[in-house]
C-alpha cells in the first residue's frame, strides 16, 4: 500500500501480528522508519488517479476500474510515477508549467487532460489531475515467468504470472508451463494438473485488470556436470474470450545452471532470447530483467527493499512489472528510480531454511530510441535487508549491435578469450585460442576508448589511464569472427 499527504519529517510504519508459541500468544511487531523530505518552497505536488473510462464521459463511474501499475509521465523534464493498485499516482515537481499523461501501449487518455497544461506555484502548490483512459486494443492478456538461481542439488522456485492488461473481462483461462526436463517437479500452488513435464492451471473468471500468480517448486539434480547447461522453460496462456493481441500469450524463460555464485544479482535477457550480453538492434525490442536476492545473514530479514536507478539508455515510460517471488509493492519516481518494497517478507536466513531464503522480481523495459551500434546498456540494483547496508549487484551489461547475418559471438565461432586480472588496475593480459587481429575497448556509454592491432594469441594492454568502471573488450580474430569479454577497471 501507499500513504499520501504526510507532512515532512521522520515517520515510523508499524506492522503487528500475533504468533502462537504453544498456548502463549506472542506479539510480532516490525517498525520501519522512513523520512518524508522537506522539498522547500520551490516544489509542489501532483496527484491523481488513472482509470478506464468505459463510457467515455470523462468521469469515473462505479463500473470504471482503476488502472494499476501504469506509468504516468509529466513533461517537460521526464518525471515519472507508477500508479498503485487503486490507480493513484503522486509526484513532486519544481514550480512550473507541465502536462501529464499515462504512458501505455494499451491505454490512452482521451479527455484532453494530457494536452492541457497546468501550473505549480507558491499560490497553487498542489494540483490534482485524474486521467480518464480508453483502450487502444480489445482484450489483451499476458503471461510471464521467472525463477532464482539454478544450482546442482538445490531447490528452485519459479513464479508464473497471468495478467489481464485491459479493462475487459477475460473469462476462464488456462496457463500451461512446460518446464525443462532436467528439473524434477516437487509441488505447486493453485492445484494444477501435472502430466510429464507439463503443469497446467485453470484460472476461472479473470476479470478486468486482474492478475493471478502461481508458484512451482523444483529440484535441480545433484550433478555437477550440469553446470553450464541452459535450462529453458516455456509458459503459455489462453482465455475464453477473444483477444486482440496474442503475441504476449507465451513466454520463454532461460537460465544457466551455475555452481558457486553471488546469490544477489541482476540478469538481462533480450526479447529475441538470443543473448544476455548483446542487444540485437535488428531483432530485439525489449529487455527482461530479473533481480534475485537471498538472505545469507544470521537472522530473519523482516523487510527487503530493492532499488534500481535506470540508466539513460533505458526508457522508464515503457516499464512493465512481471513475475515475482513474494507479495510486494513497486513504484517509479523521479526520472527513472524503481523501488520494490517487501514490508513484512520475513525471509529466513539460509542457515535456517535455504530454499525459502531466496526471492526475485522481474520486469520488462525498452531501450531509449534510437539505439545505435556500440551503445552499452549497463544497470545495477541495490538490495536492502532490514537496516543493513545495501548489497549492490554486479552490473548487467548489454551491448547493442546490428546483425550481419554471420555468427560473430564467441560461443557460435568456438573462439575463446580469457582476461586476467579481472578486475584490473594497470595492465590487462589476454589470451585466445586463435590469432587476434584487432582489439577494441568499449566504455559503458558506448564510446570506443581503445583500438589496437595485435596479430597474436597472447598480449597485454595498458588500462591505467581508463576511468574506473565496466568495459567491454571485443577481439576480432584473423578469420573475421569475434569474441567479447567484460572487465572492470578499478
Amino acid at each position: 500500500f501507499e500513504l499520501f499527504g504526510l507532512h515532512p519529517g521522520d515517520w515510523v510504519m508499524r506492522f503487528s501480528s500475533q504468533e502462537f508459541d504453544g498456548s502463549i500468544q506472542l506479539p510480532c511487531v516490525v517498525d520501519i522508519p522512513f523520512v518524508v523530505p522537506d522539498l522547500g518552497a520551490a516544489c509542489g505536488s501532483l496527484t491523481g488517479r488513472a482509470f478506464v473510462d468505459a463510457n467515455e464521459n470523462c468521469t469515473q463511474n462505479s463500473g470504471d476500474p482503476n488502472l494499476p501499475q501504469t506509468v504516468v509521465v509529466a513533461q517537460p523534464g521526464d518525471h515519472y510515477a507508477l500508479t498503485n493498485a487503486a490507480g493513484q499516482y503522486s509526484m513532486n515537481l519544481p514550480y512550473g508549467s507541465y502536462t501529464v499523461t499515462t504512458s501505455s501501449a494499451v491505454y490512452q487518455e482521451h479527455c484532453g487532460v494530457s494536452t492541457t497544461p497546468f501550473d505549480l506555484s507558491i499560490a497553487v502548490p498542489n494540483v490534482v489531475r485524474n486521467l480518464a483512459d480508453t483502450s487502444l486494443v480489445g482484450l489483451d492478456v499476458m503471461v510471464s515467468a521467472a525463477h532464482g538461481a539454478a544450482r546442482p542439488g538445490f531447490p528452485l522456485t519459479m513464479g508464473v504470472t497471468l495478467r489481464n492488461l485491459t479493462g475487459v473481462v477475460a473469462g476462464n483461462g488456462t496457463v500451461t508451463l512446460t518446464y525443462d526436463p532436467v528439473l524434477t517437479y516437487v509441488s505447486a500452488t493453485g492445484s494444477p494438473t501435472v502430466n510429464g513435464n507439463i503443469v497446467t492451471w485453470s484460472s476461472p473468471n479473470l476479470g478486468a485488470l486482474q492478475q493471478r500468480t502461481f508458484s512451482v517448486s523444483f529440484e535441480v539434480p545433484a550433478d555437477v556436470g550440469l553446470i553450464g547447461t541452459v535450462l529453458s522453460s516455456a509458459v503459455t496462456a489462453s482465455v475464453s474470450n477473444p483477444e486482440a493481441n496474442l503475441t504476449n500469450n507465451s513466454y520463454t524463460y532461460q537460465r544457466t545452471v551455475t555452481g558457486s555464485f553471488d546469490p544477489n544479482d541482476k540478469t538481462a535477457l533480450t526479447s529475441s532470447r538470443e543473448s544476455s550480453e548483446i542487444y540485437n538492434i535488428n531483432t530485439d525490442e525489449w529487455i527482461d530483467y530479473t533481480i534475485r536476492f537471498q538472505n545469507t545473514g544470521t537472522d530473519t530479514a523482516f523487510f527487503v527493499v530493492i532499488t534500481d536507478t535506470l540508466p539513460s539508455t533505458l526508457d522508464p515510460a515503457t516499464f512493465l512489472p512481471m513475475a515475482a517471488s513474494h507479495t510486494h509493492s513497486v513504484s517509479l519516481s523521479g526520472q527513472g528510480t524503481l523501488r520494490w518494497n517487501f514490508p513484512a517478507i520475513l525471509l529466513p536466513d539460509s542457515n535456517v531454511n535455504e530454499p525459502l531464503s531466496h526471492g526475485f522480481v522481474s520486469f520488462r523495459i525498452r531501450p531509449k530510441q534510437p539505439v545505435l551500434p556500440g551503445t552499452v546498456i549497463e544497470n545495477v540494483a541495490n538490495i536492502y535487508f532490514d537496516y543493513n547496508e545495501p548489497v549492490i549487484t554486479e552490473p548487467s551489461v548489454l551491448v547493442a549491435e546490428s546483425s550481419t547475418g554471420v555468427d560473430r559471438s564467441s560461443t557460435g565461432s568456438g573462439r575463446q578469450l580469457t582476461l586476467l586480472p579481472n578486475p584490473v588496475s594497470d595492465e590487462l593480459r589476454f589470451s585466445a585460442n586463435n590469432s587476434i587481429g584487432w582489439l577494441r575497448v568499449i566504455a559503458a556509454d558506448g564510446r570506443e576508448v581503445l583500438v589496437r592491432s595485435v596479430s597474436a594469441t597472447n598480449a597485454s594492454i595498458a588500462v591505467d589511464k581508463l576511468q574506473a568502471g565496466t568495459y567491454l573488450l571485443i577481439a576480432t580474430f584473423t578469420d573475421g569472427t569475434e569474441a567479447r569479454e567484460r572487465f572492470i577497471k578499478h
